[in-house]
């Protein structure tokens, strides 16, 4: 069973044939088109194997990729609801994001379909290997470790010449880096991207997005009613995160980062409602062993089988 904003997926027997339960609409908008189930059904029999993971949906789209390639949608056009003209290309992978989806085919093309801000403009459209996403923007990783963002503003911030963004520390804008590369690895949480790199033996990571919600190596810093942006030791610049050496994992809230380290010790940044500035009366001392969040909050699972958990206090953030 397969959730989205539109209603479900079923997928019987592990292949097909595929069961919608969900919105339909009898007439459409014409700026808001509406592309019924019941109008590519057909293409989602049991004649036609669907594997379960290869069924993706948003806020208002779904999009299955069968098991022979050929790309079906529904739902809202804007979304996604359209399946989009690949040409001669053959679809491999596909991703989503809150406002539409995306596609590497087999040689290594990336497309993209929804909103309008989702239609990938790429001038080198090649060698693809993967895709990240934020709520509404999409970051594709080449085999050479460039990379490639598109999508809604606040997602594209600190990343040089595409975006400009205001500096928290003096309300100034300025421009950051002109390209992404040397990239092995992207994480991303719901506003922003982490990029890692290694070269010549040292890890860096490299940060862009929304500046309050991790897209900047910052710490929120709450002093009764005021808060003020703290950069991390490690932080060279507003955008890289310098020498962090090798780590076992980064998880994310919807609006901040940790990084639990080989040493057993976790790294924070980003909006201190979501976990990116762990207090300082906790101390892990190297004995984290695992490290778990959810859209608000961060829990640690220490050697002595405790937990410790930071963020928003609605969310589990007060294991105290």
């Amino acid at each position: 069973i397969i959730p989205g904003g539109l209603g479900f997926v079923i997928v019987k027997n592990n292949s097909g044939p595929v069961q919608y339960l969900g919105k339909t609409l009898s007439f459409n908008n014409p700026t808001n088109i509406f592309k019924n189930f019941d109008t590519v059904s057909i293409l989602l029999t049991s004649s036609n194997p669907v594997t379960p993971s290869n069924i993706l949906a948003n806020d208002e789209a779904f999009v299955v990729l069968r098991d022979d390639s050929v790309l079906v949608c529904w739902g809202t056009e804007i979304y996604g609801g359209t399946e989009p003209d690949l040409g001669s290309e053959t679809a491999s992978k596909i991703y989503k994001n809150n406002i539409g989806f995306a596609v590497i085919t087999r040689t290594g093309k990336l497309f993209s379909w929804g909103k309008p801000s989702l239609f990938i403009t790429a001038e080198n459209n090649q060698d693809f290997k993967e895709v990240y996403s934020t709520s509404g923007a999409f970051a594709g990783l080449r085999n050479n470790g460039t990379v490639e963002v598109w999508g809604d503003t606040e997602s594209m911030i600190n990343i040089g010449n595409i975006k400009e963004f205001q500096n928290p520390t003096n309300y100034e804008y300025v421009f950051l880096y002109d390209d992404i590369n040397n990239i092995t690895e992207i994480y991303s949480n719901k506003f922003s991207f982490v990029g890692k790199k290694v070269v010549d033996g040292i890890v860096t990571l490299i940060t862009w997005g929304d500046y309050y919600m991790g897209g900047s190596p910052y710490k929120q810093t709450i002093s009764g009613d005021e808060f003020s942006w703290t950069p991390l030791n490690l932080s060279l610049n507003e955008k890289e995160i310098i020498n962090i050496g090798e780590y076992r994992k980064v998880v994310s809230t919807d609006g901040a980062y940790a990084i639990l380290k080989n040493d057993g010790n976790i790294l924070t940044w980003g909006n201190n409602d979501y976990g990116g500035n762990c207090p300082f009366f906790l101390t892990f001392d190297g004995n984290v062993v695992e490290l778990i969040s959810n859209s608000h909050s961060f829990i640690a699972l220490l050697t002595n089988g405790d937990v410790i958990s930071w963020g928003n206090n609605n969310y589990g953030g007060n294991s105290s």
